[in-house]
């Protein structure tokens, strides 16, 4: 416990994906980090694809418009043609109750 001893140390190593000091390619990245690398690109873009495949699922299943909704907008708009197709009718035929303006 009373000694003082003084370590000269030129080395340090840690846990990585590079390539050791003595190595001709000193501290690049190794083949370990690429496929790393890899496997995480096609794990984002999987899970990205499997994301969208459910939402899009789920706007398919459950619709902004409810079904009877839909249909009484449906039959709304039919009669509302079946309305514009017998006034213009009428006014084809000259009985149309709307007076047209006289021009002076």
């Amino acid at each position: 416990p009373g000694t003082n001893q003084t370590v000269n140390v030129s080395v340090c190593r840690y846990r990585d994906h590079r390539s050791p000091p003595e190595s001709p390619d000193r501290y690049e990245f190794n083949l370990e980090y690429w496929h790393l690398l890899a496997w995480r690109f096609g794990f984002v873009l999987i899970f990205e694809s499997i994301v969208l495949m459910i939402t899009t699922l789920t706007r398919w299943l459950i619709p902004d418009i409810p079904k009877k909704l839909m249909e009484r907008i449906r039959h709304e708009n039919f009669i509302t043609n079946e309305i514009m197709i017998a006034q213009e009718l009428k006014r084809a035929k000259g009985l149309s109750s709307i007076p047209e303006e006289k021009s002076n």
